[in-house]
């Protein structure tokens, strides 16, 4: 059922080759319409490859890892380098942070990078973080904590506590992505924090692994591996988590080292090879593949970030209007990818959606609109291509 990790590289990464030349054809004129401001109307520029219209809603940000959007419409962002929680109301960003930590931020994947609302946020105003700190009494050793907190009708926050502490951590693959399953559970993840050993592979090591708590930061009864947070491992850096409507599965991107980012199907104690596999490719020579699951997709050039399950009329994907697709942001090339599975998870279409900035972040409005965050301190929305038949 599960694809099975492959020696050679396989159809699936190649669906993700695009025309470069169309690309940079593509980006240049989304760049110039996304900087003055102006809507970008879509238009097909390649096979499988289209300029993805949105808009502005607000900007003035600095360094914006992670986006949560409240039911009443507030849209809170988390500055990585600033440790701040800014909000984003009616469509204007409130000068005052609603927090602020005393974070670690010295490296180029550490700091403020996880943000999440609870999902009865209407009635109990909790917002999750997760950041990296320094502890002092070891030598200042890279640890991440995950906190929650109420937020004020006045945007300000109370009742700090904290829930999860002493993760490892270090300048790289913190990870730190939060998300409530709609099991009710806190999922987050943990990279392995640059270390090229196999700590993922060791169920006692927090590091890459993705862990499921419940609200208040207790190891929930029914997790695959007793007394512990750890859901699945083998993951170097899995920086987006996505969960199926109608199914609630839950899909990862995990991030390859110079190549091989992969979209990867969780299963309860599932391993995903790394260290010895990246993407669909052998990185150890001997490397064990029985116990290994497969990724569902991999893209050979580095960078994906945050997933979010949409309608494909959203984005004008290689769909049935109505059917769902995985958008899949990405960091480096400005653009994002919507992935269109069969009844089996196969992959059987990939939309390169071109759109200008870096995306670290989706989620969906109250009304149903797909927000993008980027790294620059603007959050944008995806206006829709097409209606839905």
């Amino acid at each position: 059922m599960f694809p099975v990790r492959a020696s050679v590289r396989g159809t699936l990464s190649r669906q993700a080759v695009i025309s470069t030349a169309a690309t940079v054809a593509a980006l240049a004129v989304v760049i110039v319409a996304w900087s003055s401001g102006l809507q970008v109307m879509n238009a097909t520029s390649g096979s499988g490859e289209s300029i993805l219209a949105t808009e502005r809603i607000a900007s003035g940000a600095d360094a914006v890892a992670a986006m949560a959007v409240a039911p009443d419409g507030r849209i809170f962002l988390a500055e990585q380098r600033t440790g701040r929680v800014r909000v984003i109301v009616a469509g204007l960003l409130v000068p005052d942070a609603v927090i602020t930590f005393v974070l670690r931020a010295s490296g180029p994947e550490d700091g403020l990078t996880g943000l999440a609302a609870a999902p009865d946020f209407a009635s109990n105003n909790l917002l999750y973080a997760a950041y990296t700190y320094e502890d002092r009494n070891k030598s200042d050793q890279p640890l991440n904590r995950i906190v929650r907190f109420h937020v004020t009708p006045e945007n300000r926050s109370s009742d700090l506590e904290v829930i999860r502490d002493d993760l490892p951590g270090g300048d790289f693959h913190n990870c730190n992505t939060l998300r409530f399953g709609p099991d009710g559970k806190l999922w987050f993840c943990n990279g392995d924090t640059g270390w090229t050993n196999d700590v993922s592979q060791s169920v006692a090591s927090p590091e890459g692994k993705i862990h499921r708590i419940n609200a208040d930061g207790s190891i929930p009864v029914d997790n695959p591996f007793p007394h512990s947070s750890v859901y699945a491992l083998g993951f170097r850096n899995p920086f987006g988590l996505g969960f199926e409507p109608n199914t609630g599965r839950l899909f990862v991107a995990d991030n390859g080292p110079e190549c091989c980012d992969e979209v990867d199907l969780v299963m309860p104690g599932g391993n995903y090879g790394w260290p010895y596999w990246k993407g669909d490719e052998v990185a150890e020579a001997g490397a064990p593949n029985e116990r290994f699951i497969g990724p569902l997709w991999t893209r050979h050039v580095g960078g994906i970030t945050r997933l979010l399950f949409v309608s494909a009329n959203v984005v004008d994907a290689l769909a049935p209007p109505r059917d769902l697709v995985l958008l899949v942001g990405t960091f480096g090339d400005a653009s994002m990818y919507a992935l269109s599975f069969d009844s089996s998870t196969k992959v059987r279409a990939v939309q390169h959606l071109v759109v200008g900035f870096p995306v670290v972040d989706l989620a969906f409005a109250p009304d149903g609109a797909v927000l993008l965050a980027s790294y620059s301190g603007e959050v944008r929305r995806i206006v829709p291509s097409r209606p839905a038949r």
